[in-house]
């Protein structure tokens, strides 16, 4: 697990500058929330719809430890000016206790998001077994056994994920 500060840069210029107690943990969930159109930057996902994901790429700035994550970012954002980061200020949430109200207010604004609704929690002997009998016996069609069957990645899938790979650890 890595911290440090990281950008996410379009082709064009522009990017977004943040920062992680774990980089590749972080860069997974922007890039689910660009990919579902629920990112939380406006200005960032805009440019994601109009230019495509082929035109965005990861960068990590700098590696540096987690208490100095945030002040290592205002650095960064003082520096480059990003043009996707709304907020000028690199502020960080954790240890923010809300109170009851702002939860429900969040809570009802998440209602009806594509999450799934078991991650961080763990099931119960009970559910697992009722779960195992659910799958129990089922199998895929003769057509989707097919499908998978052989398949293989083409050389240009094989370049992306490549490039993907040395992109995330910073080749």
């Amino acid at each position: 697990m890595t911290s440090g500060v990281y950008a996410i840069v379009n082709r064009n210029g522009h990017c977004y500058i943040g920062s992680a107690v774990d980089l590749h943990k972080r860069w997974t969930g922007h890039r689910r929330d660009l990919r579902e159109c629920v990112h939380h930057c406006g200005h960032l996902q805009k440019a994601w719809n109009k230019y495509g994901e082929p035109s965005f790429m990861f960068t990590r700035l700098e590696e540096c430890p987690p208490q100095d994550c945030t002040r290592r970012e205002q650095w960064w954002i003082d520096l480059l000016r990003p043009a996707y980061n709304v907020c000028q200020m690199a502020t960080s949430p954790l240890g923010v206790r809300r109170s009851d109200a702002t939860r429900a207010k969040i809570s009802a604004a998440m209602m009806g998001r594509k999450r799934p609704l078991m991650i961080g929690k763990k099931m119960s002997p009970e559910t697992k077994a009722k779960l195992s009998a659910a799958m129990t016996g089922r199998k895929h069609s003769a057509e989707t056994r097919t499908k998978m069957t052989g398949r293989k990645h083409s050389a240009e899938a094989k370049a992306k994920m490549r490039l993907a790979w040395q992109i995330r650890r910073g080749v």
